[in-house]
């Protein structure tokens, strides 16, 4: 920035008291400044001419101020005025030191520096490279004056030494200088330097003179000569084409930063849903061995709660019994007491046929406490037994629960033979059986649809051995709807055969992996445990039974779609007493959607 210093800024730098410019201003508390050293000079005449040394006036509005010591310690710097008054004192030097060394005239309409300088559009180019043109050596100083009309560009002692200020140079335009100077200039040649280089030799590639081609005295005689046009349209043809190769290289550059980062953003997405998988399977594993392990721990918490019960019950009768034995007991000894201490011999004797009957009385007691303390042995001993049961329980519930999750962990589709069930077409309930036209859900080439706009149910033959099948789910192209809304399909396993109307796994008789309302969910007895999002269609749904297990059968799933592969695997220990004797494989399909098996296994 140009600093432009007049006398009137000079005016607002100058203190009020010593009318210098300022040194070590303070902010005094009605906003004027004063010198540190000019504000102690004060202080002390002050002192000298009054006692009173606590109050001062300011020098420029003569406001009373306080002349305390602590409130002189809290005055602030003003920094702002002594950093202006410091960049004033440069620019003023600077500007002294350039008048010393070029004696420039003053502002004229006809020429001048800082004229010519003002006229210069806002956007003309201050900083350069210009060398001046006049010095002396191979190391010429960097010009800092340009004149118009001479075109030459001068340091400040050539100005000086070639540009006087005298005669007809007065006239003379200066202005800085800049690189477009050099750009209109004539270009001489490098070995005539006083002829100017105005031919191409194309050979060399460079500017040359006339001097430089001539047969036997120039050193590029022979050459292949070209006039500046022609050499000039020759590199630019040249260039262009090498432009447009690499402007075709750009947009092939371009394009694969485009494919990059869409690259980026599919391995992201990929690993982003990869880990969403991964995480999903962690918690329904999670789920599965903690259903388990609970279920395991409800058994035999239930069988313990039993045992409990039956010996607390055996402590109650034991007790009842006590107390009732004791009762009699102090009844008869109440009678004896009172004999004993009947006084009148002839009440005595009169009470001697009641001596015989408390005998047998007291005899029955006594065989009474005998067996009463046979039952109380037996319910210590009853205690041990149950202090040994518990032992027993804890070691019996680690043992089934680690052989549940052996179990839970177990490939079942190596302890299973694969199928493809074998299903049957239910009569519809509107056409009695074997009567008139069957209007059944229709079984094609392996697959299964329903008609109209209701979902239907299909059961195959039962199972009688470990089995496991796969059903693909994809999309009926002769019913359009929404796949996120309302049943979409089912495929699980029954204690009966289903009615054509009986969704999966939302009744007591069935369960297994369902779509409703956009999830995959594992259904039993209508309740409902949601899996994940419907990964779109088609989708593959793997089941597996086992009913080689003691009292239990399992029901392993596999989701596995055609973008993932295995999207989630689950299992459930199913402990229904009447699934485990008759198990069904049973399917739902909804309009929307086919079930496709597969043509072999």
């Amino acid at each position: 920035m140009t600093w432009r210093v007049t006398s009137s800024m000079e005016d607002e730098l100058t203190c009020p008291v010593c009318l210098e410019l300022y040194a070590d201003p303070l902010i005094l508390p009605c906003s004027h400044s004063v010198c540190k050293q000019c504000l102690q000079d004060i202080i002390h005449s002050k002192k000298e001419k009054t006692d009173n040394e606590e109050k001062i006036d300011c020098p420029s509005c003569r406001k009373p101020l306080d002349a305390t010591k602590e409130a002189l310690a809290s005055l602030p710097r003003n920094l702002a005025l002594e950093n202006i008054v410091i960049r004033y004192t440069e620019e003023c030097s600077k500007r002294l030191a350039n008048k010393a060394s070029i004696d420039l005239p003053s502002p004229e309409p006809s020429g001048g520096s800082e004229e010519t300088e003002d006229v210069l559009p806002a956007d003309f180019p201050v900083e350069h490279r210009q060398k001046c043109e006049l010095c002396e050596g191979n190391t010429p100083s960097k010009a800092a004056w340009y004149c118009g009309q001479c075109s030459v560009a001068y340091c400040h002692p050539c100005l000086d030494k070639f540009h006087p200020k005298r005669g007809s140079l007065v006239r003379h335009k200066l202005r800085r200088p800049s690189d477009l100077e050099s750009s209109n200039k004539e270009v001489f040649c490098q070995d005539h330097e006083a002829e100017a280089a105005a031919i191409f030799c194309d050979q060399c590639q460079s500017l040359v003179c006339h001097l430089c081609v001539c047969d036997g005295v120039g050193k590029h005689a022979g050459h292949k000569i070209l006039d500046a046009t022609t050499a000039s349209g020759k590199i630019k043809e040249l260039v262009s084409g090498k432009r447009q190769g690499l402007e075709k290289q750009l947009v092939s550059h371009a394009e694969q930063q485009t494919k990059l980062e869409e690259l980026i953003n599919e391995i992201k997405s990929i690993h982003k849903e990869s880990e969403s998988h991964i995480e999903n399977q962690y918690k329904r594993l999670l789920a599965d061995l903690s259903i388990i392990l609970s279920q395991e721990r409800d058994a035999i918490l239930h069988s313990l709660a039993e045992e409990k019960n039956q010996c607390l019950r055996k402590l109650q009768h034991t007790m009842t019994e006590s107390k009732q034995h004791i009762k009699q007991m102090h009844m008869l000894s109440q009678s004896c007491q009172e004999l004993v201490e009947e006084k009148n011999v002839h009440a005595t004797l009169i009470n001697a046929s009641r001596v015989e009957q408390l005998n047998k009385e007291v005899e029955q007691c006594a065989n009474k406490t005998k067996e009463v303390n046979l039952q109380f042995e037996d319910c210590v001993k009853k205690k041990s037994s149950q202090v040994s049961d518990l032992y027993t329980g804890t070691r019996k519930f680690r043992h089934r629960a680690m052989a549940a999750v052996r179990l839970m962990l177990e490939e079942d589709e190596d302890q299973c033979k694969t199928i493809i069930p074998h299903i049957k077409s239910p009569t519809s309930p509107r056409s009695p059986q074997g009567q008139g036209r069957s209007e059944a859900p229709r079984v094609h080439n392996k697959y299964l649809i329903t008609w109209g706009f209701t979902s239907t149910s299909f059961t195959a033959e039962e199972l009688t051995a470990n089995s496991s099948w796969t059903v693909t789910i994809d999309k009926n192209s002769t019913h359009m709807g929404n796949l996120n809304t309302g049943y979409l399909f089912g495929v699980g396993i029954a204690s009966v055969p289903l009615n054509f109307k009986d969704l999966t796994g939302m009744n007591e008789k069935s369960l297994g992996i369902i779509c409703s309302g956009g999830d995959i969910i594992f259904a039993k007895n209508s309740k409902q445990e949601c899996l994940m999002q419907l990964p779109g269609l088609p989708v593959s749904v793997s089941v597996a039974v086992r009913m080689d297990q003691p009292n239990v059968m399992v029901f392993a799933y596999k989701i596995s779609c055609t973008h993932w592969g295995d999207v989630l695997t689950g299992k459930h220990v199913v402990t229904d007493v009447l699934m485990k004797k008759k198990t069904y494989p049973v399917f739902t399909v909804s309009q929307r959607v086919k079930l496709l098996f597969p043509t072999f296994v």
